[in-house]
């Protein structure tokens, strides 16, 4: 066995033992982030400010290289409501 093959092991040993031995922070520790509130992450929102030179890339992208992903794979479903079921509902809301 070579001489940097054995120095790999180790350090993986070593890397993983602590997981392998159940070594585990408190949550609290855990998740000691400013974007870890009442037991949930929330992300705070970052503003995406494009240049106006990125303008025609961006454009060409979207028009001719959609994803696969960019359209549902079935229809979705659709429950029409009339405005007094609409407003029927709790919170007027429809979740």
């Amino acid at each position: 066995m070579s001489e940097n093959l054995v120095i790999k092991i180790i350090i993986t040993i070593f890397m993983f033992g602590g997981i392998i031995m159940g070594y585990d922070k408190s949550s609290e520790e855990k998740y000691r982030s400013n974007h870890f509130q009442d037991g949930k992450f929330v992300n705070e929102e970052t503003p995406y400010d494009p240049k106006l030179s990125m303008m025609p890339q961006m454009t060409w992208e979207y028009i001719f290289n959609k994803s696969n992903e960019s359209e549902p794979k079935e229809t979705l479903p659709v429950v029409k409501l009339t405005k007094d079921e609409l407003l029927q509902l709790d919170d007027y809301s429809v979740i």
